[in-house]
């Protein structure tokens, strides 16, 4: 098991806490466009312990044909007050890190939003 307060992506521990951080309010957001139902968080290492993946899964209805094509748009939002600005910035800082953030819905149901990071290598 990795500690999250030991995630070093590139930028370092604490640009990893930032990320995780981020990932956490996400969730909360996440819990407020869900009307009904669970939001599973995962954390996990892959490829040899080369990637962090964070994991965001609800068991609702998921995202709409029309959202999915536009979530990750500029000022595009589904949230009355929202500046539809998150998740487009989001995925600009894993891109700057090297890695990648993907949505989608799950096989029976719901919603996924997946962030993988590359950790940075410890000298030595």
């Amino acid at each position: 098991m990795v500690a999250l307060d030991t995630i070093e992506v590139d930028g370092g521990r604490a640009e990893g806490l930032r990320i995780t951080d981020a990932a956490a309010r996400r969730c909360g957001w996440h819990l407020e466009a869900l009307e009904d139902g669970t939001v599973s968080l995962f954390v996990g290492v892959l490829g040899r312990m080369r990637y962090v993946r964070l994991r965001v899964v609800d068991d609702g209805s998921g995202f709409g044909e029309d959202v999915a094509r536009k979530i990750f748009t500029p000022f595009f939002t589904t949230k009355s007050g929202g500046t539809g600005l998150g998740l487009s910035i989001a995925r600009e800082v894993a891109r700057a890190h090297g890695g990648h953030l993907e949505i989608g819905n799950q096989p029976g149901g719901g919603a996924a939003i997946r962030l993988e990071l590359p950790r940075r290598e410890r000298p030595g």
